[in-house]
């Protein structure tokens, strides 16, 4: 039975879901500044630009090493550090750099190329992004930290980052000696896999990996500075305390978040006894939420931190230019029928309105000019029924809704969707479901506007299975263009807390109105996931943890607008409940329904030993072929205009695949061998384009019952390897042929012909 939405009334409540759903949503902040709590928050005499400051260096002072300008006066650097540049490139533009360094105040920029994640491994013209970077900071007086993101594996030595040095010493001749330029050589070494241990092994391993960068560097005559990061996400900078690099231009990253790093933490504690020490420390990253990029803002912690930097001349970068929805975002993020995302490139003006910033970004950019943070207000209207969502209940695995609550999924954090989560029917089912419109003007990431469900804290493992599958229903307003595609992912700790799985489920929206819909109206689609296929070579296996699991839904220039339906989430050893990996064909049902090419017969069954009637064989030869839908006119007396195979039919016979007789076609009669054996000869010719026919006669026992219109067909389809005859010599010519018989069938002719 169809649940009711539960809605809420209360005013409070709303309020309280708003501030955590829409962490952007906010009131102008009252308070007056606490000038004497925090004194180093306010000026910024020491945020030289290049032009004047010049070649950096470091000083002693005090006992501690610190940054200096050219003349030997302390300097501190503050500023921005770009997202990673292979899914937010359009920051890399003259007006941004401009706004960055004139209306924010900024006297350096990170640009944070990663090497896993889509950068720089796989994709190594996001190098051409550092490089334009390089010249923007130059050209609007800037210095500029170039990184080499570290992050996943957690190994700076490992293969995936094997061209470090070539990459360090390319910059380096395009930029000799350049005063602008900071190379950070490794941004956050870690444990993950293969990672480096926190402790003073794990620093020996990050040490022999960047020392020989830093002579090559220093052979071909460059002074620049160089940043060194350490164990443990760069929060161990008190390693180079007994054992440092022999280098006066080396300094030290730390790294913290304010949601997770405490003032009086293990990072900071770390960082102020390396800083007493004359350890010389740079921030090369931090941000205003926690560790994960959400949650907080946490700007009275930042105080904390940004006062003690600012007193001991520590340089910092805030993390990061982007609009994705997530709190450290310094732009507003996309979130459909709330905001709009902020454009990149402020425009012509080279100055982005302060409304276009997020809290964190309106926060730092006070900080980085050292002016009062004097918020500006921020309120929007939401109704009531955008924030009614069903109870959220506990997290369960295999989640079918049936109890009138979400099982635990929610939003993620970046979701581009934050509206109401529902339980309503889909197709005889209880479902979660969502409304969802996609912008007109497209993000440059897919998954900044699309809706990202979690399921938090399952703690999970896969177990022997080998898929994870969901039943996914549209009910479109709109849906003429485009693609939708479907990812999965999950949070393993032991993976650095991702692993996404390899291929997307892509649903083309052009040929929407072709499908056949469920009882209910609803477009019904099978997603499937195969839980050996992750991205970059990692290994989820039996027993890896699994602590959350995560869908997204992205927009590929798409125009949908619609409601969305999900339903039975489940790991499975099988697509369908009556095929395992022991079921004869196995391997071809699997692929074929991944191609979309087979169906089951219902929502959890194949039917492997069902006869396969001659609507099922036409429909798996219009989609094999890609043959455009004819709509049926209704010329067979035995095909009815609301079957659900009727315009498979008609366009096969219209492509001579399929043969009636008369006025009938018979589509729901079981096929036979020896009919098989000619459906799949005119497949394959039609692929091919060959005549194909047996070069010799084939020994079968029993060839004298084979009608004479089939025996042609029946001696080329076994001489191809489509067909055999069975051990007894026989080929059973009027024996019927199962579902999963034909779907192997199909599946040599697509194999033979190089169509897989």
């Amino acid at each position: 039975m169809k649940k009711e939405c539960l809605r809420v009334f209360a005013v409070f409540m709303v309020f309280t879901f708003l501030l955590s759903l829409f962490p952007f949503v906010t009131f102008a902040q009252n308070t007056a500044y606490e000038k004497d709590k925090y004194p180093h928050l306010i000026g910024n005499s020491l945020v030289k630009k290049p032009s004047v400051a010049g070649r950096l260096q470091i000083i002693k002072q005090n006992g501690r090493r610190i940054l200096a300008d050219q003349n030997g006066e302390p300097i501190q650097l503050r500023g921005m550090s770009t997202h990673g540049l292979q899914w937010f490139p359009q920051i890399i533009n003259n007006n941004a750099f401009a706004a960055l360094a004139n209306d924010w105040g900024c006297n350096v920029i990170r640009l944070a190329m990663y090497i896993g994640e889509g950068g720089y491994a796989t994709n190594p013209q996001v190098k051409d992004k550092v490089i334009e970077g390089i010249k923007l900071a130059i050209q609007n007086d800037m210095y500029v930290i170039v990184d080499w993101h570290v992050l996943n594996p957690g190994d700076p030595n490992a293969e995936i980052y094997k061209g470090a040095k070539d990459f360090f010493k390319e910059i380096a001749q395009k930029f000799p000696n350049d005063f602008h330029i900071i190379y950070e050589l490794c941004n956050e070494p870690n444990p993950t896999d293969p990672g480096v241990t926190n402790d003073e092994a794990g620093w020996k391993k990050v040490k022999a990996y960047a020392e020989p960068i830093i002579k090559m560097l220093r052979q071909m005559g460059n002074e620049n500075i160089i940043i060194v990061g350490s164990p443990n996400w760069s929060q161990r900078p008190d390693f180079a305390i007994k054992d440092p690099i022999a280098d006066d231009k080396v300094m030290y990253s730390v790294h913290f978040y304010t949601g997770t790093h405490k003032v009086d933490g293990y990072v900071f504690e770390n960082m102020k006894m390396a800083i007493e020490a004359g350890v010389p420390v740079f921030v090369t990253e931090w941000g205003t939420s926690e560790a994960s990029g959400d949650g907080g803002p946490y700007l009275d912690e930042a105080d904390k931190w940004l006062e003690y930097l600012n007193a001991n001349n520590i340089s910092w970068v805030n993390w990061s230019l982007t609009n994705k929805n997530e709190t450290s975002g310094a732009f507003v993020p996309y979130i459909s029928g709330v905001s709009q995302a902020t454009d990149l490139d402020p425009g012509s003006d080279q100055k982005w309105d302060i409304s276009e910033l997020s809290i964190s970004g309106e926060y730092v950019r006070s900080r980085i000019k050292g002016i009062p943070y004097q918020p500006i207000e921020r309120t929007l209207k939401i109704s009531q029924d955008q924030v009614a969502c069903a109870p959220i209940g506990q997290p369960i695995l295999p989640s079918d809704f049936e109890d009138g609550t979400r099982q635990g999924w929610d939003w993620d954090g970046p979701s581009g969707v934050k509206g109401a989560l529902t339980i309503e029917e889909a197709n005889g089912s209880n479902a979660l479901s969502w409304e969802v419109e996609y912008p007109e003007k497209k993000l440059q990431d897919g998954w900044a506007s699309a809706p990202r469900l979690i399921l938090r804290n399952i703690n999970t493992t896969r177990g022997d299975c080998k898929y994870l599958c969901f039943d996914f229903y549209l009910k479109p307003k709109q849906a003429t263009k485009g693609e939708l595609a479907i990812f999965l992912a999950f949070a393993p700790p032991s993976l650095n807390y991702w692993a996404q799985a390899e291929d997307s489920f892509n649903i083309d929206l052009s040929n929407l109105s072709t499908l056949k819909k469920t009882p209910d109206d609803l477009y019904s689609f099978k997603i499937s996931f195969d839980l050996d296929k992750i991205k970059e070579g990692k290994i989820i296996g039996p027993d890896t943890h699994l602590r959350d699991i995560i869908i997204v839904v992205a927009d590929v220039n798409s125009d949908f607008k619609g409601r969305m339906y999900l339903d039975n989430v489940r790991f499975t050893n099988m697509l369908f409940e009556d095929v395992t990996p022991q079921t004869t064909g196995y391997e071809a049902i699997s692929k074929l329904y991944s191609k979309k090419i087979v169906n089951g017969i219902s929502t959890n069954l194949f039917g492997p030993e069902k006869a396969v009637t001659r609507a099922e064989v036409a429909a798996m030869a219009v989609r094999l072929l890609d043959l455009q839908e004819e709509s049926y006119n209704g010329e067979f007396t035995d095909v009815s205009k609301n079957s659900w195979y009727a315009n498979e039919v008609s366009t096969a016979y219209k492509a001579g695949i399929i043969l009636g007789d008369g006025k009938y076609i018979k589509p729901e009669k079981a096929v036979t061998r020896e009919e098989m054996a000619v459906f799949a000869m005119r497949i394959y010719r039609i692929l091919t384009d060959e005549k194909a026919e047996a070069t010799e006669e084939i020994a079968i026992s029993d060839k004298n019952s084979i009608s004479s219109w089939a025996r042609q067909d029946v001696n080329a389809a076994i001489s191809l390897g489509l067909m055999d005859v069975f051990t007894d010599g026989s080929f059973g010519p009027k024996a019927k042929v199962a579902r999963a018989e034909a779907t192997q069938i199909i599946y040599k002719i697509l194999e033979l012909t190089g169509k897989m």
